[in-house]
């Protein structure tokens, strides 16, 4: 290779000299600089202090006039100024790894002014310098020089010294520049004052509502937010500003569950609809989103969804901490609808919706914990405006909720889980309800009353609409803080609605209210300290209006069924205080329990009169005056089904050990018979376990219980009334008994209805009503005649499948 020397024939001095400055060679000098190092470790390292300020000073150089203002040519040439000072700032960042101790003294924080400079210098037309100079930046900050920026950092949340004056570079570069940022911001946040970082969640509380950053941008601005709430609330105790900088982040949270909820989700649940039934081939697809995620009030045409159309100003320096960050309640810049690319996966947008939402109720958790302990003590009571945020986000959180209705399937489609599924089946849904209901218990209590009692019919609303959400009033009822409180609202709020249970229309609305009512009872066993008093005004309400509600609804089983349920849980003996509220309606309760059970009703209503005869919450010292009205209900359950029959002997039990013989016996005395009929079929039923506790209480009553079985109930029957008779001889002697037929004809038909009877039985009371009806039939019709009589009679569907009807008679 041959050297260019001034002496050269085709170059003068000057035009070397002006070569050597040449920004193209400058651009090249660090790389030789590395190169050098290779070989020459000791020589660099030592020469490296005197380089340093050199190349600093390269990097501060700003062209004497603006570059807006440069002709054509000149911009040109600056630029490539400019990618020079981006080589060499790369060049810096490598050198800080190898040379960290040449960084001391000034050297920082002229470095920093010189990136300062460079990003106001770079002309905002080239966007890729900008980006490069970006990913320099990222890589000398990304060390301890980072503590350098501290004195700079409201110049670095200057939008227009970030970006520039370029519309592109602004739009293009967000990434990179907010995660450059925030990078910077999260490693030095313990060191921030409160205008630093009211400077912060100015910019990065308006970036969560810019849906043109993309999910995975708002859910990193969401972050860095949550990570400032330790440092805000430590330096809360001087001054208030930081409650009012917490506030502004809850404001900003509730906004964007506000955004999700109402206009987004619902979008996100249309197109999935539509791709679910392409799948299906089906041509028609939903254009309603209500029902899902948007609720009651949101409607799938969100073609606009500007929410906070107001335009804010780029720059935040200048503004007191608390002006600065409240502004931003009525600066949020303008957003833009929230584009559902058809070319991002399905499944894509349901992973980043659910991880956004995830941080957003682990933030909201995260600054209500910061709200109420915020100086050391908790807070006492929270503001009218503080209660106010917390309805709308109750109004706005539950609906995010639903994200998890979303199911993807194996073959990459989605589908909808149905509302009526109340199990939760995965881990990421049951920790961000754990996390949402965890919000509300850190509330105190009265402003928990206020915000929940305010919003407890929406909430029931919700909870229909996606009833995996009941895990939530779970949650509140199974904690003690709350507990009573959430107790006392719903039931209040059942009550009140407690006419539609028995409608048909509003069947399933019914049968959420039947297990939000269950769980208020099962509430007072979890602590019955509290809930014992919260259900006692309550409690002569619910029962008197099941019982009269009962008799006048369309469809009463819902009130059965819920007094049962109230029953039980109180029924254990342990809640003396709700026994002494139920006294007074005991005689009254029973009287229409008996009436009830005494009437004409489908089996399972009556077996329902049954049980709560045998089950009201009252010791048996309350019932003594009552028992003539317990003893029908009793012999009627111990020839029910195999559950009745366990709690008629139980009771039956109950009575035989802890009363009086003889003041037993007299009020057995109606129904002895029938009572010592039903314990022997119990003996002989084939489950064991009920069979030795009837041999049991027979054994307790003694001979009493085979004396009655000689005791024939007389049957009054007027003369000529017998009817056919059936005459049966025996060998040995030539009396003839003779059998009514009627009775055996009434028994075989009964047995033949009985469903439950055994296959066997049920065949032969068929061959016997068959044979009967052929013997009695007149000796002159036909034979044909016959058949053809018997083949168009009305033969019930209660014959076992293997009975021929005509086998015998052709």
């Amino acid at each position: 290779m041959a050297f260019v020397s001034p002496s050269s024939a085709n170059m003068d001095a000057a035009t070397f000299l002006a070569s050597r400055y040449h920004d193209l060679v400058i651009c090249d000098v660090p790389v030789l600089i590395v190169i050098v190092y290779q070989f020459y470790k000791a020589s660099v390292q030592s020469l490296f202090p005197e380089y340093l300020p050199l190349t600093i000073g390269f990097l501060a150089y700003s062209p004497p006039t603006p570059p807006s203002t440069m002709a054509a040519s000149k911009k040109d040439i600056f630029s490539d100024v400019c990618s020079a000072q981006i080589k060499t700032l790369s060049f810096l960042g490598y050198m800080h790894r190898l040379f960290p101790e040449a960084f001391v003294g000034n050297v920082p924080n002229d470095l920093i002014r010189a990136i300062l400079s460079m990003l106001r210098c770079t002309p905002p037309e080239v966007t890729f310098l900008r980006r490069e100079l970006f990913v320099a930046v990222r890589m000398i900050l990304g060390s301890d020089l980072r503590r350098s920026v501290l004195p700079f950092l409201p110049q670095f949340f200057d939008e227009a010294t970030l970006f520039g004056a370029g519309y592109t570079s602004h739009e293009t570069l967000k990434g990179i520049v907010y995660s450059t940022l925030a990078e910077i911001t999260h490693h030095i946040r313990s060191l921030l004052s409160m205008e630093q970082m009211a400077m912060a969640i100015f910019m990065f509380s308006r970036n969560i509502h810019d849906d043109n950053m993309g999910v995975s941008m708002q859910t990193m601005s969401c972050k860095l937010l949550l990570n400032l709430v330790d440092s805000i609330r430590l330096k809360t105790e001087a001054t208030n500003s930081g409650r009012e900088l917490l506030l502004v982040l809850l404001e900003a949270f509730v906004r964007k569950f506000h955004t999700l909820g109402e206009f987004e989700l619902p979008r996100v649940f249309e197109r999935a609809r539509a791709e679910s039934a392409e799948s299906k081939d089906d041509l028609k697809t939903s254009g309603d989103a209500s029902g899902c995620a948007g609720g009651d009030d949101s409607t799938a045409a969100a073609s606009t969804l500007s929410m906070f159309s107001a335009t804010s100003s780029r720059s935040s320096a200048g503004l007191a901490p608390a002006a600065h960050a409240l502004s931003l309640n009525n600066e949020f810049r303008h957003i833009h609808g929230a584009i559902l690319n058809p070319h991002v996966p399905m499944l894509q947008i349901i992973n980043d919706y659910r991880y956004i939402v995830k941080t957003l109720i682990c933030g909201v958790k995260t600054l209500t914990w910061a709200l109420t302990t915020g100086t050391g003590a908790c807070v006492k009571s929270f503001t009218q405006r503080e209660i106010e945020l917390y309805r709308r986000l109750v109004k706005y959180g539950f609906r995010v909720l639903d994200i998890h209705m979303l199911l993807p399937l194996p073959n990459g489609t989605v589908s909808i889980r149905p509302a009526n599924v109340t199990q939760v089946r995965s881990k990421d849904e049951k920790e961000l309800l754990e996390h949402f209901l965890g919000t509300f218990n850190l509330l105190p209590l009265h402003d928990f009353v206020d915000i929940i009692g305010d919003k407890i019919e929406f909430i029931v609303k919700r909870i229909q609409g996606n009833q995996v959400l009941q895990m939530i009033a779970n949650g509140f009822l199974a904690q003690s803080n709350v507990s009573a409180a959430f107790a006392t609202i719903l039931i209040r709020h059942l009550l009140e609605h407690i006419e539609d249970m028995g409608k048909k229309e509003f069947h399933d609305r019914s049968n959420l209210h039947l297990r939000l009512f269950k769980l208020v009872f099962g509430s007072v066993s979890l602590y019955p300290a509290e809930n014992e008093h919260m259900l006692k005004p309550h409690l002569h309400t619910l029962v008197m209006r099941s019982v009269e509600l009962s008799l006048t609804s369309e469809d009463p089983y819902n009130y059965l069924l819920l007094t049962r349920a109230l029953f039980r849980s109180i029924g254990g003996g342990t809640h003396d205080l709700l026994y002494r509220e139920f006294l007074p309606l005991l005689p009254t309760l029973l009287r229409n329990l008996n009436n009830l059970f005494g009437g004409q009703h489908q089996q399972h209503i009556k077996d329902l009169f049954i049980e709560l005869c045998l089950t009201v919450p009252v010791r048996l010292s309350s019932l003594l005056p009552y028992l003539p009205l317990l003893m029908g209900p009793l012999v009627a359950a111990l020839n029910r089904t195999p559950t009745l029959m366990s709690q008629g002997l139980r009771t039956l039990e109950l009575c035989v050990d802890n009363l009086n013989p003889e003041f037993l016996m007299d009020h057995i005395s109606p129904v002895k018979a029938r009572l010592f009929e039903a314990l022997w079929n119990i003996v002989r039923d084939s489950n064991d376990q009920l069979a030795m506790s009837a041999i049991k209480l027979l054994a307790k009553f003694g001979g009493m219980n085979r004396r009655t079985l000689n005791q024939t109930a007389l049957k009054y029957r007027e003369e000529g009334d017998i009817g056919p008779l059936f005459s049966l001889g025996f060998n040995g002697t030539s009396k003839l008994v003779h059998l009514p037929m009627g009775e055996a004809v009434g028994t075989a038909v009964l047995l033949l209805k009985d469903t439950n009877a055994e296959p066997h039985y049920r065949r032969q009371a068929w061959l016997f009503i068959r044979a009967y009806i052929a013997a009695t039939m007149s000796e002159l019709e036909s034979k044909d005649q016959l058949l053809q009589n018997l083949k168009t009679m009305s033969v019930p569907d209660v014959l076992p499948p293997d009975i021929e009807l005509f086998d015998s008679l052709t």
